[in-house]
Formats: structure tokens, C-alpha cells, sequence
């Protein structure tokens, strides 16, 4: 009802209108206190994937350091001015704009070839220095009933299947939009309605992607209730939709882009267990357009859960993650998939890291950066076109040592792809996947986690006809330290 009526004046008056609301909420709130607080991690990780184009000499080997900082600057009672700052990122990175991985051990003191001595990665006495780069600014005015949120901000919903701030010390990846929202406490309960700017393209108005989105949550942590719906509508000009035609069966774009998606988590917690299941559905028009003239719509959907039996007062808990997620239809005219948040991981191999040769197998090609490649990639695969679940034993070793126990199975959801230029339905067997994990937890700031994992690939990878190499195991190794402050 909110932005029914609202959708009454143009984008850009709306966003006038509603900052004016919010000058008003500001200036109620009147206090004298001033101070600067301090929060942030550091983290250290290094992977190893023997054959991660499932055949010899495709080894993937990285090391990451990452240092974040997040000033709270309290100016007054009430008003808080928040950032994340990033003081060891790449700026060449092909991930600059989605990842906080950080910067990668051995990065080159030069952009092409080498002029002289320090300019040469063979002879220079230094390795080059790194750019701060800032992925959050907004401002929070606390008030009685709600709080007012402005600016470039974290988003979070449910699981993070679809919405991930990347709050884990662990996470390489996050989610933010600039926003104007005001978050609405009532008891468990909260709304929070807003507006962001997905894109605009210049000062004037016009040639944009706007975003109206409606969160709403309730969590009672007496009962263990836990429900909650985020809906977002994404609404652009011809001008500012630049969707890679080619990447979702299309030729070009000609139509404005008018999306919607909706997220429904679901939670209980009891004495012995607890279970959590969201589904995330996105459907609308991309606004591009096939060489026929037809518009290509929008239309998949995930279904992901979780449930934990608690180890009470004894050492052993038991979880199992498993879950649905629709891939592209190479048969329609329309694109079906959906690409879960590369933070929700299930293994360390699978849907973690890219695999194969060129075997797109979970049809995630739209999610990767062409300058990337298989072996030649971090942590960027998706959870996309396949049916899971991942049963896991964890096991209290000692009072700061924990071991994880992790198999995954998976199928895929639609077995139609590309093969070469034709169509055909290849093995669904996606492989197995063992994972046994340790994890140190020094104390509630220092934590250290060791992986290793022991992939099957399925028939899957070998694309049918086209028949790849396809190793009989895959190991992986990996290990990261986080210090959070």
C-alpha cells in the first residue's frame, strides 16, 4: 500500500518527498554525546584445487590477506555514521565491485611489461601498494519507534541465498544499495520499507534503475519463531538496462527493465533441533529482446533448508543442508535461472570453485567475468541448476576444537544444454563430495578453520557427446584465519 501510493509521483520526486521525511525524523532527535568506535577483521586464507578442470596440470593455488575496518562515528545521541573500509584490496581485481577477498599474495608491480628494476616482478626489492577502497557509507539516526538509514548500506535476509552483507569473518563477497529506508520496531517485529538507486546514469533524471523494497521480519527468540518476507522491485530505463544480451539467449536490448523478486524465510527453534527453510522466487521482463523481436522474461526460483539436531550436553550435532535451485532452459525463449549468493557455500569444491572444461554445466556463465577462467578464479561459482543435500556430523573435539564431517550430493535440475551448436540432455550426476574440517576458536575473536576435500566428479562434466576429461578425484585444501576486533 506504501508504494502503491507512492508510485503516484515520478522516481525522482519520490526520493525528494521521502528525504524530506527523513530531514524531518533527523532533526527530532537532539543529543550531545560525540565518539569514534572501531570494529573489523583480519583474515588469512590460502586454497588448493589439484585439478580444477578435472585433468592434470590445472591446479589452482592462492593465498588472500584481508584487512577490514568499520568506523562508527557517534557525533550525537541518536546519530551514527558507519563505514567499511577495505585496506587491502586490488585494484585490478576482477572482482572489485562484489568481493571484500582481499589481495591476493604475489600481485604484479606492473600493469603490462616491465621499464626497469622496481618495475619488474623478478628484480623489484618490493611488492607494490595496496588501495583503500570504502563498500559502505551510510548514516543511522536512532529514534524511539524505528530508525532512519541513509546512504550506501549492508543487505541481509533470511539464509543469505539471495541477500548477503557477507558478515562471516569468512565471507569473500557482499550485498549493498544506496538507500533511503526506515526500519520500523514493534516488539519481535520490524518493517522496513525503501527506495535505492540501482544505477544512474548522470544527474539527470531519467536514465536509471530504481529499486522499492519492502522487509519485513519477526523473531521471537522466547518461542523460536522466526518468519519474514523481503519483496523488491527493480525498474529501469532502456537507456540504464545493459543485461549481457547474449548471455541470456537474447540479440539486443529494446525495452525497459521491470523485475521482481520476493525471499520467505521460515524458522523454529526447539530444545533438541531447529529448521530453517527460504525460498527465493524472480520473475519480470529483462528487457532484452531475441532476434525474432520477442521479449525475454524472467522466471526461476530456490528452495534451500536447513535442520540441525543441538548437541545439548552431549559432544555431537548432526545437520542437513539441501535444496532446489532452477537453472536456464536452453529449449525456451525466457531465463529460468537462478543464482544462489556465492556466500552460501555446502562444500568446499563443489559450487564453490569453477570446474571442468568450458562445461557450464550449472548455466552460471552470466555470473562470471570473461577475464576469468576455471583455473584462474577465486571462490566464484554459484549454487545454480541442481537439487542438493549435504548431511553433516560435528563433533566437539575438546573445548575449542571442533571436526565437521560433510557429504554432497547433487543432480542437476535440467540436464538440457548447449553442446557445441545443438541441444542435448546430458548425465544429471553432478559427483560427491567428502569434507572433513577442524576449527580452533582461540577465544570469541581469533578463529582458525582447516578443509579438505575429496571430489567425485559426476558424468555431468563430460557434456555428453562432446565427452571431456573428467578425473577420477579432486582434492582440495584449504585453510583461513580470522581475527575480528
Amino acid at each position: 500500500m506504501i508504494f502503491h501510493r507512492m508510485n503516484f509521483f515520478p522516481s525522482g520526486q519520490r526520493f525528494v518527498l521521502l528525504s524530506m521525511f527523513g530531514m524531518i525524523c533527523l532533526f527530532q532527535c537532539v543529543g550531545h554525546a560525540v565518539s569514534l568506535d572501531w570494529s573489523g577483521n583480519y583474515r588469512f586464507d590460502f586454497v588448493n584445487i589439484d585439478k580444477s578442470e578435472l585433468k592434470s596440470g590445472s591446479q589452482k593455488s592462492y593465498l588472500l590477506n584481508s584487512l577490514v575496518l568499520m568506523p562508527h562515528i557517534i557525533p550525537s545521541d541518536g546519530f551514527e555514521v558507519v563505514s567499511k573500509i577495505h585496506l587491502a584490496d586490488d585494484p585490478n581485481s576482477p572482482y572489485k565491485n562484489s568481493s571484500q577477498a582481499g589481495l591476493i599474495w604475489g600481485s604484479s608491480v606492473n600493469s603490462g611489461t616491465a621499464t626497469y628494476l622496481d618495475d619488474s616482478n623478478a628484480l623489484s626489492g618490493s611488492r607494490p601498494k595496496t588501495s583503500l577502497t570504502v563498500s559502505q557509507l551510510y548514516l543511522k539516526v536512532e529514534q524511539e519507534w524505528g530508525s532512519l538509514i541513509i546512504g550506501r548500506a549492508p543487505v541481509q535476509f533470511g539464509l543469505g541465498i539471495t541477500h548477503n552483507a557477507g558478515n562471516d569473518p569468512f565471507n569473500h563477497w557482499f550485498d549493498t544499495r544506496d538507500m533511503l529506508a526506515y526500519k520500523v520496531h514493534i516488539g519481535n517485529l520490524f518493517i522496513m520499507p525503501s527506495v535505492s538507486k540501482q544505477f544512474a546514469g548522470d544527474f539527470a533524471a531519467g536514465n536509471e534503475i530504481s529499486n522499492q523494497t519492502l522487509h519485513f521480519e519477526y523473531k521471537n527468540h522466547d518461542t523460536g519463531d522466526w518468519l519474514g518476507l523481503f519483496y523488491e522491485t527493480s525498474k529501469g530505463s532502456a537507456s540504464a538496462n545493459d543485461i549481457p544480451p547474449s548471455l541470456i539467449g537474447g540479440a539486443s536490448i529494446d525495452k525497459s527493465l521491470s523485475l521482481n523478486s520476493y525471499n520467505i524465510v521460515l524458522g523454529k527453534d526447539f530444545t533438541d533441533f531447529n529448521f530453517r527453510v527460504e525460498g527465493g522466487f524472480q520473475s519480470g521482463s529483462t528487457g532484452v529482446i531475441t532476434a525474432a523481436g520477442r521479449n525475454i522474461l524472467m522466471s526461476s526460483y530456490a528452495v534451500i533448508s536447513e535442520f540441525s539436531i543441538l548437541p545439548g550436553e552431549g559432544k555431537n550435532s548432526w545437520n542437513i543442508k539441501a535444496g532446489t535451485v532452477s537453472g536456464d532452459n536452453p529449449d525456451t525463449e525466457d531465463f529460468e535461472g537462478f543464482f544462489v549468493d556465492r556466500n552460501y557455500d555446502i562444500a568446499l569444491i563443489l559450487f564453490n570453485h569453477s570446474l571442468g572444461q568450458n562445461a557450464d554445466i550449472f548455466k552460471t556463465k552470466l555470473g562470471h567475468n570473461p577475464s576469468t577462467s576455471v583455473k584462474n578464479s577465486l571462490d566464484d561459482e554459484f549454487i545454480s541448476n541442481v537439487i542438493f543435500v549435504t548431511p553433516q556430523w560435528i563433533y566437539q573435539l575438546a573445548d575449542r576444537w571442533k571436526m565437521r564431517n560433510a557429504l554432497t550430493f547433487a543432480r542437476l535440475n535440467n540436464a538440457l544444454v548447449k553442446v557445441g551448436s545443438s541441444t542435448e540432455t546430458i548425465s544429471s550426476d553432478v559427483g560427491l563430495e567428502w569434507d572433513l574440517a577442524f576449527n580452533y576458536k582461540a577465544n570469541d575473536n581469533m578463529d582458525w578453520k582447516f578443509e579438505l576435500g575429496v571430489l567425485h566428479p559426476g558424468a555431468a562434466f563430460k557434456m555428453g557427446s562432446a565427452n571431456l576429461k573428467n578425473s577420477d578425484t579432486v582434492l582440495g585444501f584449504g585453510t583461513s584465519a580470522a581475527i575480528t576486533f
